[in-house]
Order: C-alpha cells, then sequence, then structure tokens
C-alpha cells in the first residue's frame, strides 16, 4: 500500500512540474506549483522527515506560494486581465535541461552507496515523531520567537493589504 501512495505522489510531482513547464498562464502555473509542493512534502514524510515535511508545507506553500499568487492577482488586476508568459531560448533550456538529466543518472549510477536496502523492502515506519519534540520547544522555551514572527508575518499582511486598497 505505502509503495502505491509513493508513485501516486511521484506522479502528481512529474505531472505539475510538467504543467508549470508548459502552461502560459502564470496562475495556472502557481497552483500547479501548489501541486508539486504539496506532493514534495509527502514524500519527506516518506523519508521520515517530518519536521522537513511540515517546514515545506509552512514556508513554501503558506508563505512563498501565497506571495506569489498574490503578486500574480495584483499584477494581473493592474494590467486588466490575464498574466501570460512567453517561451523564451527553448532550445537553451531543454539542452540545458537535458544535459542536467544526463549528468545526474551518470552521478547516481556511478556512485557506490553503502546501504541500499531500502530498496528491496519498504523501511520500518516509525512509531515516534519528532513533531511532538519540535512542538514542545516552540510553545516552551522559543515561544517569544515564534510570536514576533507572527507579529512581523502579520504586520506585512496588514501593509500590503493597505498598499494594496490605496491603488
Amino acid at each position: 500500500m505505502e509503495i502505491v501512495v509513493f508513485y501516486a505522489l511521484y506522479t502528481l510531482i512529474l505531472i505539475s512540474a510538467v504543467f508549470i513547464l508548459f502552461t502560459k498562464n502564470v496562475m495556472y502555473a502557481a497552483f500547479a506549483l501548489l501541486l508539486t509542493f504539496t506532493g514534495i512534502a509527502g514524500i519527506y514524510i516518506f523519508l521520515m522527515a517530518d519536521v522537513v515535511a511540515v517546514t515545506q508545507v509552512m514556508v513554501y506553500v503558506g508563505g512563498i506560494l501565497i506571495l506569489l499568487i498574490f503578486g500574480v492577482m495584483f499584477t494581473a488586476k493592474e494590467r486588466g486581465g490575464k498574466v501570460l508568459t512567453t517561451h523564451q531560448y527553448q532550445l537553451a533550456g531543454g539542452l540545458l535541461g537535458v544535459s542536467l538529466v544526463v549528468f545526474l543518472i551518470f552521478t547516481i549510477l556511478k556512485t557506490n552507496f553503502p546501504s541500499l536496502n531500502w530498496i528491496q523492502k519498504s523501511p520500518p515506519m516509525s512509531e515516534k515523531s519528532s513533531i511532538e519534540q519540535v512542538g514542545i520547544q516552540l510553545m516552551t522555551d522559543n515561544v517569544l520567537a515564534l510570536e514576533v514572527a507572527g507579529l512581523l508575518l502579520l504586520v506585512a499582511l496588514i501593509g500590503t493589504a493597505l498598499i494594496a486598497s490605496r491603488k
């Protein structure tokens, strides 16, 4: 069952990343990027890196992607329509991409990995999550830093709304 979910996440990441490459509508690309980031967070969960997965969702999906979507929406509002892109340097980008993929495949095949046992059988799932310890640390020892970061983000959001409403 785990392998089916893994391949479903892999397929989601691959299809949404290819969609980002070939779409001309920036808003559609941003929403496809949302799917890509979410799929990558799912892969992190499979790697037992649950803290990294939560960070992926909070920072990239919750912060950077939302900022990108707001930027696209405000730009589209000023231009009076859709924000479309053009595909420039297709040949150079394609050659660079293919050469990077060939280099990565060559490097992976030539590398002697010490343990590849996880490929033959699925790794045992850990019963203990590290998110609980991170949450306890954030809410006890580091609560001041967490509250300051939250207030800074709130001030930035209010400032953005005020600047946008004046235009």
